[in-house]
């Protein structure tokens, strides 16, 4: 699937990598290595290798780990983080639970027409080298790389840089219909009948769906807002939340409910509420997303209710497109309870069949689902405990920040990490690009929290006098815990 220049792009993607560390700070080259092949590489489209065929997501690994392996500064950045040693431990754990999965599932599934070959320990070798490519090298690399505050303020201006660059590429689709990718890599990433909506399109550009692309503007929006609210909000001369307001004009031109009721919700959150009831808005989303898979796994979740909410407010369409939605779930939760631990696998065997089909009559929308049902509770909870490090992370830190720039910056950064993973409830992983980033607020929360801790100790004048001498003012530095931040544990 797909011509010449879409395999050209992929394979010379480590190119490019290795061609923006050489030309800019590790901090912008890591970006561009994982932004640019989530904004430009082809979808679909894989070269064969051994384990693991080589995706966007792969070679955008791929070429980040080069670059920062290559270079020195760098280099340093990462050895300095004790990679292995941190919060990647639930990589480790998503690793050694694939193993689990090959040992429960080496019986072939049978359901009529189609049948589905066994695990073996080769299958979770390859498991665990995907799990390299999607996880522990994106968060690694992030946590390393972004350690301070100027760090965070690159991050939150890549956002808008990299949607004020997709802009034409969205407006072309939201007129003409999604076709870049069909026009420059040969073929649609999509089923074109879910790109109509409301009359028009939902653009893709080069991502595997229209909800990342919305989900994308929306994280660029709360980067603008971010950023002014830190007072620093310049972008090219444009004030960062007049980006944001266009981009929100955009947003709403793209016809995604779910992504513009995100940029609205998080907007209100940044910009009427303190850092501190930000924060306990994020513990309290954080308990929502462990508590909607565990009230749908015991049907406590309302879910009728919602879709009655929804049909009044927003139409019949969307209702059912969400009834669709809750009764898949609750069919795969059902399937995926009769092995809870480490789930089915792959090779579509968390999938329900019919006696006289070959292919699935279920449909996996939610990552979430798709986690438990291919590996287990263990994946789920490795996983969602990932993504929700920094949230946590953030609650035991911040009282270590001294200046409201800082806790403006890291609250913000935490409310875009806790959408990306919000929306991981009702739709698909498209990118590992979220991981990335998740890493970066990790690094970041434990490399600004850790400056302020040191900057926190309190100067104390103490005046002595001689006989006869005028006083003499001496500078004592305290270094009472009361008043000196501990210092942050190494590879948190």
């Amino acid at each position: 699937m797909g011509n010449a220049l879409s395999f050209i792009a992929l394979a010379a993607w480590p190119l490019v990598c290795l061609a923006a560390f050489a030309r800019f700070k590790p901090n912008v080259a890591v970006i561009i290595s994982f932004m640019g092949a989530m904004l430009f590489l082809p979808e679909k489209v894989e070269i064969k290798a051994p384990f693991q065929p080589l995706d966007k997501v792969c070679m955008a690994s791929i070429g980040a780990l080069l670059g920062v392996l290559l270079v020195g500064e760098a280099r340093r950045k990462l050895w300095k983080a004790r990679p292995f040693l941190g919060s990647e431990i639930w990589v480790f754990l998503i690793m050694v639970g694939a193993f689990g999965t090959s040992f429960t599932n080496q019986e072939p599934l049978n359901y009529g027409m189609a049948s589905l070959q066994p695990l073996n320990t080769w299958e979770a070798v390859s498991v665990c080298v995907g799990d390299v490519y999607n996880y522990l090298i994106p968060w690694i690399i992030g946590r390393a790389i972004f350690t301070d505050r100027e760090d965070a303020r690159v991050l939150l201006k890549s956002f808008q840089i990299g949607a004020v660059i997709y802009l034409p590429f969205i407006m072309v689709e939201i007129v003409m219909s999604p076709q870049m990718h069909n026009w420059v890599y040969g073929f649609a990433q999509h089923d074109f009948i879910q790109t109509m909506r409301a009359g028009g399109y939902r653009p893709m550009v080069f991502m595997g769906h229209g909800l990342g692309l919305t989900l994308f503007l929306a994280a660029a929006i709360l980067a603008g807002m971010v950023l002014t609210l830190a007072r620093r909000a310049t972008f090219f001369r444009l004030r960062a939340r007049w980006v944001s307001l266009f981009l929100l004009l955009v947003l709403l031109g793209c016809k995604s409910l779910g992504a513009a009721v995100f940029a609205f919700l998080f907007t209100a959150v940044l910009t009427f509420m303190t850092p501190r009831w930000q924060l306990r808005v994020l513990v309290f989303s954080s308990t929502l997303v462990v508590f909607y898979p565990v009230s749908r796994a015991t049907e406590a979740f309302p879910h009728k209710e919602i879709v009655q909410f929804i049909k009044d407010t927003a139409g019949a369409d969307r209702a059912q497109s969400l009834e669709f939605r809750f009764d898949n779930e609750a069919e795969l939760g059902k399937h995926a309870a009769k092995k809870p631990w480490f789930g089915w696998g792959r090779y579509r065997r968390n999938m329900l069949f019919s006696p006289w089909k070959d292919e699935p009559i279920s449909v996996s929308d939610g990552y979430w689902i798709i986690i438990y049902g291919v590996r287990g509770v263990l994946g789920f909870v490795c996983l969602f405990g990932m993504f929700l490090t920094p949230v946590f992370f953030l609650r035991k830190r911040i009282k270590r920040l001294q200046a409201a720039e800082d806790r403006y910056l890291l609250v913000g950064l935490a409310c875009i990490s806790m959408m990306y993973t919000i929306d991981l409830l009702p739709n698909g992983m498209f990118t590992n690009y979220n991981v990335f980033f998740a890493g970066a607020v990790v690094g970041l929360i434990r490399g600004i929290s850790g400056s302020s801790g040191e900057q926190a100790a309190v100067t104390v004048t103490v005046t002595t006098t001689n006989a006869g001498a005028p006083p003499e003012p001496k500078l004592v530095t305290s270094t009472t815990p009361a008043t000196r931040a501990p210092q942050p544990p190494r590879g948190a």
